[in-house]
């Protein structure tokens, strides 16, 4: 899938969109919501070799490292986040804001 201009492919863990659920949950229609979004972005599944990877590392943030282990497994080429403390740690992709990623294009 690509964003709304086609001109970038977006992807988000489904433990993304589990954690946006949560937060969001009463405050708009989720459900609504996620069916908009997983029209541009697609959705990587998570599985037990990405928890296995994951184990195997000893890191600040074991949610980050799951991420990471998902968007390796996707194929992706960045990881768009506001916390770069915390893959700086352990990533070998880019890693960058979205305000950094968006004023790049």
């Amino acid at each position: 899938m690509h964003g709304r201009k086609g001109d970038v492919s977006l992807s988000a863990s489904l433990l993304t969109i589990a954690n946006m659920a949560y937060i969001l949950k009463g405050k708009i229609d989720i459900y609504g919501f996620f069916a908009m979004l997983t029209g541009f972005v697609n959705v990587l599944p998570m599985d037990s070799s990405q928890l296995q990877a994951a184990l195997g590392k000893q890191v600040r943030d074991f949610e980050d490292m799951l991420q990471f282990q998902c968007a390796k497994a996707g194929d992706c080429d960045i990881i768009i986040t506001n916390n770069k403390r915390d893959f700086a740690e352990f990533s070998d992709l880019p890693i960058m804001t979205a305000d950094e990623f968006l004023s790049g294009l």
